[in-house]
C-alpha cells in the first residue's frame, strides 16, 4: 500500500463526503430561512476547514476545490463568476494550509493561518479572474465586499472550528494523523 491510501483511510473519506455534503446543505439552509446571512456566517467555510485539518491535504484540497463548483452548478448559490471560482481557489487553500499547518502547530495557530492563505489566495484569484475579463479589482474593494462582511463568520470559525477538530482527534475516530 503506497503512502497515498494508506493516508486516505475510510473514515477519513466517509468524513470527507460529509464535509462535502455539510458545505452545500449549509449554505442552502441560510439562504432559505435568512436574508443574506450566508456572506456574513460563510456556511460553507466551516466544513472546508474542518476537512483539511481532520483528513488531511489531499482529502481537503479536493473538497476545498469541488464544492463551490457544485453548489453553484447545483443551487446556482454562490454564482459561478467571481464568486464560486474564486471561492474554489479559497477554500481548496483554506484546506491545504489549515492540514499542513496542524502538523507542526496547534489547531488554533493552523485555523488562523489557513484562514490568512486563504483569504490571500482568494485575492489573488480575484485579480485574476477581473484581469481575464478586463475588469478592475482593487484591494479596497475586495476588503469591502468580502473580508468585512465575513468578520463575523470569521469569529464564530475561531470559536468552533478548533473545538470539533480537537474534539474529533481525541475521539480517535479517524486514526493517525496524515
Amino acid at each position: 500500500m503506497n503512502t497515498i491510501t494508506k493516508s486516505i483511510t475510510r473514515p477519513k473519506l466517509i468524513t470527507a463526503v460529509a464535509c462535502l455534503i455539510l458545505g452545500l446543505i449549509l449554505p442552502t439552509i441560510f439562504h432559505f430561512y435568512t436574508d443574506g446571512l450566508g456572506q456574513v456566517i460563510l456556511p460553507m467555510h466551516f466544513p472546508i476547514l474542518l476537512v483539511g485539518m481532520l483528513c488531511g491535504w489531499r482529502l481537503g484540497l479536493v473538497v476545498g476545490a469541488a464544492t463551490p463548483i457544485l453548489s453553484s452548478l447545483l443551487t446556482n448559490m454562490p454564482p459561478l463568476w467571481p464568486t464560486a471560482s474564486s471561492m474554489a481557489f479559497e477554500l481548496a487553500a483554506y484546506a491545504v494550509i489549515g492540514a499542513l499547518l496542524i502538523r507542526r502547530m496547534n489547531v488554533y495557530g493552523a485555523l488562523i493561518g489557513a484562514l490568512v492563505g486563504g483569504r490571500i489566495v482568494a485575492a489573488l484569484a480575484r485579480f485574476a479572474l477581473f484581469s481575464a475579463a478586463g475588469q478592475a479589482f482593487t484591494l479596497e474593494g475586495f476588503w469591502r465586499g468580502v473580508i468585512q462582511p465575513s468578520l463575523p463568520g470569521i469569529a464564530l470559525q475561531l470559536a468552533f472550528v478548533p473545538v470539533v477538530v480537537i474534539l474529533v482527534r481525541r475521539s480517535g475516530l479517524l486514526g493517525e494523523d496524515e
